[in-house]
């Protein structure tokens, strides 16, 4: 009895008579157990202090039957309420500071087997929605996620290195209002393949390009946790602040494919996630524009070939006989200037003799847009207005008493 109370005059440990304990402190202790402190009611332990580290532990040797061997073990059994947390870190300065490094957690790992070795780990239980890991550079507890991630970033990310992933896909949200963009260029039977393994009968991939269906959207609004989404019993609102580059996607338009064609004409390109909404893998349609690139050079330089031939044709003989004249040469030329935006116009030059002329003007499926009769012969130019046509790639060919005599290309921009 004496030595205690030599410990209670010092000051060392005091016990209440609520059967809480201090350490090291006057002051009644709120906690079950306080050390440098009156701590606080809701916890069991509370430990204060002033430049030295608050609690530390240290482990060694085997651990029991060989399984986990935990530093620190923190089990929270969950009970209905609204955050439930099994550890929790926090490191930052009220009033702010300009120097030093603040982390909420900090974990290392090493030197164990090979290729098992986890700085942070964290896992998704259970089979309700929700992410092993969940960062955000705002202000909230969370927000609702539609499905189930091993992690789930609430911002932008930025890696410093390589990023692998197995597949790169785009879902095709929900929240947006969209309209059909008409197509500038269509479908048609002037593609030619350019693979010699395509069937017989099967379109080539320009045309099935050509066939599908552009959308422009814009998303509606921006979506919150505190929604119709919300767990059953959570009352919190948690309001998400939009980052800089998610409040102008809100006000710009946007361009995306129709899923039901794209489905049709590449299904390998359309996924679904896990709530079964369709996703389009826009990244490996690239290799696809390259090849339609490639398709169309070819029939383009194939439709030039055929025009130069029946041109060639047409062809009147320098002279005849013994007379020194030269006998005029129907001719095109190349429209100035080209691209054009606004009117541009077609040199020509037909011989006396023509009795009727035209200069015809076709989009790339073949089909004839404009015609400009032609009377007289001799050099003369035709002025094609841009506001007639749409923008797009056009051929255009000289036709005389009934004869190709030639056939270019123009480019309209808008």
């Amino acid at each position: 009895m004496a030595c205690w109370a030599s410990v209670a005059v010092s000051a060392q440990l005091i016990v209440n008579p609520n059967g809480n304990v201090a350490v090291k402190s006057e002051e009644t202790p709120l906690s079950a157990l306080s050390v440098n402190g009156e701590g606080l009611a809701r916890g069991e332990m509370s430990v204060t202090s002033n430049g030295r580290d608050p609690v530390i532990v240290e482990r060694s040797g085997t651990p029991e039957n060989y399984d986990w061997g935990h530093a620190v073990e923190a089990n929270n059994l969950v009970v209905p309420s609204i955050f439930n947390v099994g550890v929790r870190g926090n490191a930052h300065s009220i009033e702010g500071i300009s120097g030093g490094r603040a982390y909420g957690v900090y974990g290392t790992a090493g030197n164990t087997s090979d290729g098992y070795n986890y700085g942070v780990f964290g896992s998704l239980l259970g089979t309700k929605k929700g992410a092993g890991i969940y960062g955000t550079c705002n202000i909230n507890n969370g927000k609702y996620i539609g499905g189930r991630y091993a992690g789930y970033f609430d911002g932008n990310v930025h890696v410093n290195g390589e990023l692998t992933t197995n597949t790169l896909v785009f879902n095709v949200r929900d929240d947006m209002d969209s309209i059909v963009i008409p197509p500038i260029i269509g479908g048609g039977d002037i593609f030619r393949p350019t693979s010699a393994s395509k069937d017989e009968g099967e379109a080539s991939i320009a045309e099935k390009l050509a066939s599908l269906t552009v959308l422009q959207y814009q998303w509606k609004s921006s979506r919150t946790a505190a929604s119709a989404n919300a767990i059953e019993g959570d009352t919190a609102s948690v309001e998400t602040s939009a980052l800089p580059l998610n409040s102008q996607a809100y006000t710009k338009k946007h361009y995306g494919i129709s899923v039901d064609g794209l489905r049709e004409a590449f299904p390998d390109l359309v996924y679904e996630d896990q709530e079964g909404n369709p996703c389009i893998n826009y990244i490996e349609m690239i290799p696809l524009l390259v090849h339609c690139i490639g398709e169309l050079k070819a029939e383009v330089a194939r439709l030039e070939t055929i025009a130069s031939g029946k041109a060639n044709m047409q062809k009147a003989p320098a002279s005849t006989g013994m007379e020194e004249s030269t006998a005029v040469v129907a001719a095109l030329g190349q429209n100035e200037p080209n691209p054009f935006t606004e009117n541009t116009e077609i040199a020509y030059v037909l011989p006396d003799n023509v009795r009727s002329a035209a200069l015809y003007i076709y989009d790339m499926n073949g089909a004839q847009v404009d015609a400009f009769p032609i009377t007289g012969g001799g050099a003369g130019t035709v002025t094609v207005e841009g506001g007639r046509l749409e923008a797009g790639m056009y051929l255009y060919s000289l036709i005389a008493d009934g004869k190709v005599i030639d056939t270019k290309r123009m480019i309209l921009t808008k």
